[in-house]
């Protein structure tokens, strides 16, 4: 944001309501153009990312530069039941 947008303010805010987190990151900068997201692996990948753990990604660009995530509490509990160590590369304590 800072390098990029030329913002000189960040906002970060989380919020629960309705059985779903937001994690919101809103700046000041110069925003972003739109219209070229798919020359880019940033917004690409940011996207991909969120749909691998169940939420949604959007991005809105008017005067700054606003990025929202929004997560279901579901996909707290799919992430706590699928996680093992043993899954994920790290072996168990004995």
């Amino acid at each position: 944001a800072v390098r990029h947008g030329e913002a000189t303010q960040i906002q970060i805010k989380t919020v629960k309501k309705d059985g779903q987190y937001r994690l919101s990151v809103r700046d000041n900068g110069k925003g972003i153009d739109l219209t070229r997201e798919g020359r880019g692996m940033g917004l690409r990948i940011m996207k991909y990312r969120a749909s691998l753990i169940g939420a949604s990604l959007a991005i809105k660009s008017d005067g700054g530069t606003r990025i929202s995530v929004t997560l279901p509490d579901s996909a707290f509990m799919q992430a706590d039941e699928s996680y093992t160590p043993e899954k994920n590369g790290q072996p168990g304590k004995n």
